[in-house]
């Protein structure tokens, strides 16, 4: 695979908007074309995706929050966001140069959610929790991007 279909598409390195929704970070639809083989790969990663977020809903729905314990709570369902999304982005690293994209879109993505947080959760304090979580979570999806791409270049 060459530099440009490795290469997340500009569209894609510029969309990743934080939701406690269902609705998608990365907006305007799939940003590969159809005849890239990484169209296919988003699409079923997309529906595999919301299906989790539906089990996330479900589980979710069952906590009873109380006062003290909704900080955490609400910095666990971000991250439970957050992850769904990165593993749907992750189907489409296939090299070593995907990699760096991707950790920068993750990046991307948490600095967004800092700043999301603040702003639809003003009076809880959670920004500093949210990060170091976040952190954490690039951490383990770069490392399962580099993974994934090693054993794809092994075989």
């Amino acid at each position: 695979m060459n530099n440009s279909t490795a290469q997340f598409p500009e569209i894609l390195k510029h969309s990743a908007t934080p939701r406690w929704s269902h609705r998608d970070p990365v907006e305007f639809g799939n940003p590969f074309p159809v005849e890239d083989v990484r169209f296919r790969k988003w699409e079923i990663a997309t529906h595999e995706a919301n299906v989790a977020l539906i089990e996330q809903d479900r589980i979710y729905s069952q906590l009873k929050s109380d006062a003290s314990s909704y900080p955490k709570d609400i910095v666990r369902f971000a991250a439970a966001r957050f992850d769904v999304w990165a593993k749907r982005c992750l189907s489409i690293v296939c090299s070593p140069f995907a990699i760096h994209e991707y950790e920068q879109w993750l990046n991307t993505y948490v600095e967004r959610w800092l700043v999301y947080a603040s702003q639809t959760c003003p009076k809880i304090d959670i920004k500093k929790e949210l990060k170091r979580t976040l952190q954490v979570r690039i951490s383990h999806w770069t490392t399962q991007a580099r993974e994934v791409t090693n054993h794809n270049h092994q075989l």
